[in-house]
């Protein structure tokens, strides 16, 4: 599907799109010059009959995430600093005119992650362990979640239904308050997967491959208690 001169290596990592005729992929592809690796991420649109590149990233950049929502395209770019001995550092950028324009870069050093999802219809942004949603080119901040074992990433129906995955087990957020809604019967579960969400339910693939008591698989099931609507 991808194939750039000169390159030896592509790996796309997330697909995203708003119907069969809009799909998203990006991804990292590596070259060589005989001497040293170099890579970069690339963004690839398919419009229902083929696939065409529309963005390439700069040096050092590996495009993780992709979403689009009603009004804009954003992507995820994760840097090792190979370029200037910069250090890790994970940018969020709005697609505009296939340019990327940079919303909010951090490193590493002082933040554990930095990504989005969309819930509802409207992009999220996380922080470290704060969220965001992004209104006239701003973030502005909806709440904070300080679990130390929070995995920085969360998934819903809607702003008063967010699921927050953390090592030990699942909170939720109603739009007021943060509850911790299922633990986990093992250590350090990893929540490995973006979780499939319906109107009334959430699946959700959960694992620990290095656990004290060994690998465990779940695959976890939550349904909307309807008394609480």
């Amino acid at each position: 599907m991808y194939d750039v001169e000169g390159s030896y290596s592509a790996a796309v990592d997330d697909l995203w799109g708003t119907g069969p005729n809009d799909l998203y992929t990006s991804g990292t592809i590596t070259f060589n010059d005989n001497t040293n690796d170099d890579f970069r991420g690339f963004l690839l649109h398919y419009d229902g009959q083929k696939w065409y590149e529309i963005l390439k990233g700069p040096s050092d950049s590996q495009f993780l995430r992709i979403r689009k929502d009603r009004q804009n395209i954003y992507l995820l770019s994760f840097s090792i600093g190979l370029a200037n001995n910069s250090g890790e550092t994970v940018t969020l950028y709005k697609v505009k005119k296939n340019k990327l324009e940079e919303i909010s870069k951090v490193s590493r050093a002082q933040v554990f992650w930095a990504t989005f999802n969309i819930i509802g219809g409207k992009t999220y942004f996380i922080i470290g362990k704060d969220i965001f949603i992004y209104s006239q080119d701003k973030l502005l901040k909806q709440f904070s979640f300080p679990d130390p074992d929070f995995y920085c990433d969360i998934s819903g129906r809607n702003g008063v239904d967010v699921f927050l995955p953390t090592a030990t087990g699942i909170a939720h957020y109603n739009g007021n308050d943060i509850k911790y809604i299922y633990s986990f019967p093992t250590d350090r579960m990893g929540n490995m997967n973006v979780p499939v969400v319906f109107e009334k339910d959430i699946f959700w693939c959960t694992r620990n491959p290095r656990g004290i008591t060994g690998s465990y698989n779940l695959m976890l099931h939550g349904k909307l208690d309807e008394k609480r609507r």
